[in-house]
């Protein structure tokens, strides 16, 4: 049964196989893991979908392997039976034909080296290489070479292409090579022609032309290198992921202000008194849940000519963790309290941490939040991850002067950047969007408020 690499999530058009975890001729059982691979989000392992025997491997570790490519080959302990006997019963009828292959075989072997012993002397020498032939027999005819003998004769003080006799009468060694005799006949020519074609002839030309390069190559430096990495799996994938974002959707992005300085008091407060403790960015995706859950034509993505609207939100919330990406999900954050999304988020941020996501937990987000406020960032332009139709982008809390009762207050404000698909949300939808999360942050009771 041949195992091919399945679509593990959608979307997924590839995967790197990280390693091995049998061997051809291992016997394995049903739902063992046969060998990991690495997808845009997670490592996985590839089970056996039989009890039998692993065949053989049509892919190696660390290759890219595109969905549907044949991974391995397993069979049944049946199938394994029934080829052994078949294998058993063609040996059996094929033994008398095996035989006589063997002995006409061995008697052509044996009638081919009699002939060789049957040789003369001169011809095993001339076999061999140890002797030559006239110059006409390895270079043709000798009136493509008009006066080559005589040339060739006259520098070298020798018979050029024929062996000659020693005072014993002994054939000694030819008196050329072939690489020899063609320099040789071509060497009249070759002179001539150095001095009167080439421009760079002289030694004073040519110390031009190298200076020349030198100057031109000097003038346009290149920049040392320090190191050349090559890109992970799962880089290769953001890059991907990010073209391919970047290709096909016309994004725009609103940038807006938010007061959170009462946001922070009340987070203060619960936080004393409360065992679990909830992050400023978890009421972030609180205040986002909850205006897409009021306006799920934001909570959207495109398929075709179809625009789908999501009763779930599934917020995505992107993780920076081991110089990677990850976007766990936390579903149906629109019924979750602050405190329920705060202790699902560590979770999530952990697992990140640690390299234990899983692909259940960062499948089919509808809407991402990404937050770059610990960096200091106070505004930048999300990506958005497609199919989604937008991502929230949260910039650093700074104070701000603001006037009140004609007394200026430090305010604690944070940078919002929306961007948004515009081929299905329009801006003066996409402005009352963000509006709404603005409104959830500057009066925080509606973020804890059970009805």
């Amino acid at each position: 049964m041949n195992v091919v690499l399945p679509q593990l999530i959608k979307g997924m058009d590839e995967a790197v196989v990280v390693s091995k975890l049998k061997r051809s001729g291992d016997y394995v059982q049903s739902g063992e893991p046969i060998l990991e691979v690495e997808t845009e989000k997670a490592i996985v392992s590839i089970q056996s979908p039989l009890t039998g025997v692993i065949g053989r491997f049509d892919c190696q570790e660390d290759q890219t392997v595109p969905v549907g490519a044949s991974l391995f080959w397993v069979e049944s302990t049946g199938e394994l039976d029934q080829q052994n006997r078949e294998a058993r019963i063609e040996r059996r009828e094929n033994v008398s034909e095996f035989e006589m292959r063997n002995v006409n075989l061995s008697n052509e072997m044996a009638s081919n080296y009699s002939q060789m012993s049957a040789l003369s002397t001169q011809q095993t020498r001339m076999a061999a290489g140890a002797e030559s032939t006239a110059p006409q027999a390895l270079y043709a005819s000798p009136s493509m070479y008009p006066n080559s003998t005589d040339n060739v004769s006259g520098r070298s003080g020798r018979s050029v292409g024929y062996a000659s006799q020693n005072s014993h009468g002994r054939v000694s060694e030819p008196a050329f090579t072939p690489r020899v005799v063609t320099c040789d006949y071509q060497g009249s020519d070759c002179e001539q022609k150095s001095e009167d074609c080439s421009e760079f002839g002289t030694q004073s030309a040519r110390n031009e032309r190298v200076d020349s390069i030198d100057a031109s190559v000097n003038s346009f430096p290149t920049p040392r290198i320090f190191n050349m990495v090559e890109m992970s799996s799962l880089r290769r994938t953001i890059s991907r992921r990010m073209s391919l974002s970047a290709q096909t959707i016309p994004a725009s992005v609103l940038y807006r202000k938010a007061d959170v300085s009462e946001l922070i008091k009340m987070r203060l407060k619960i936080n004393r008194i409360s065992s679990a403790k909830a992050s400023l960015n978890d009421y972030f995706i609180k205040a986002t849940a909850m205006a897409l859950a009021d306006m799920p034509e934001i909570n959207s993505s495109l398929d075709g000519d179809q625009i789908i609207q999501y009763a779930d939100v599934n917020i995505g919330m992107a993780v920076d963790a081991k110089g990677s990406l990850y976007v766990p999900v936390i579903r149906q954050a629109q019924k979750m309290q602050i405190l329920d999304i705060a202790a699902q988020a560590k979770l999530l941020i952990d697992k990140a941490e640690q390299g234990k996501l899983t692909l259940e937990e960062m499948a089919n987000p509808t809407f991402t939040v990404s937050n770059m406020g610990a960096l200091g960032v106070e505004y930048f332009t999300p990506i958005i991850l497609p199919p989604q139709s937008g991502i929230l982008g949260i910039g650093a809390v700074m104070d701000e002067p603001v006037e009140k009762d004609g007394k200026w207050e430090a305010h604690k404000k944070v940078g919002l950047s929306y961007a948004f698909d515009h081929r299905i949300i329009d801006g003066a939808l996409a402005s009352k969007f963000l509006k709404k999360v603005i409104e959830n942050l500057e009066e925080p009771l509606l973020l804890i408020w059970k009805e």
